[in-house]
């Protein structure tokens, strides 16, 4: 798959953005690793002769989370579950008064297979240095990285004391049809 340089508008209908978390604590057991999705986002690439000459920007709707389903393969989410995992992950990450993420590349390496972006996201009122992985894949593209809640002012959902908390960590992916 190549690439043609120039300036690409993308959206939801081109792909897919989802974020990934986990659960920790004594109770993980009884709680979900969750599989989230941003059915509102936009992302404009920029794409030179080389790699190197790659711009990315993403702005993501948080108000748009839904719930995508479990990660764990056999564990479903009930639909009362669902509502009240996406009311405490909207309070969680403040979505009223924080609605937006953004991350803009500052620099582009690697190869069209396999780029290295390096850039800034903003989460939460807060930006912080990010870096993200991109690989070619049969259908397209496959954007991943790591958030650390706890790295932008936000506290991880905890419940019961501590003893089922959601990762601070939170993967995220993102795959594109171009």
């Amino acid at each position: 798959m190549s690439l043609t340089p120039g300036t690409h508008a993308l959206t939801q209908d081109d792909g897919e953005l989802i974020l990934l978390t986990t659960v920790e604590g004594r109770a993980a057991r009884l709680g979900h690793a969750l599989a989230l999705r941003i059915d509102r986002w936009t992302a404009s690439l920029t794409v030179g002769q080389e790699p190197s000459a790659t711009a990315l920007e993403v702005s993501a709707d948080l108000r748009s989370l839904t719930l995508k389903g479990s990660r764990d393969a056999g564990k479903s989410v009930a639909e009362k579950d669902a509502r009240e995992i996406l009311a405490n992950a909207q309070k969680t990450l403040q979505v009223q008064q924080y609605p937006e993420f953004r991350f803009v590349s500052t620099a582009a390496t690697g190869t069209w297979e396999a780029v290295t972006l390096e850039g800034n996201l903003t989460l939460h009122g807060q930006t912080r240095p990010q870096v993200l992985q991109v690989a070619l894949t049969e259908s397209g593209y496959r954007l991943t990285g790591q958030v650390t809640q706890s790295d932008f002012g936000i506290k991880p959902y905890s419940f019961m004391m501590g003893a089922l908390k959601v990762g601070d960590r939170v993967d995220v992916e993102v795959t594109v049809r171009l």
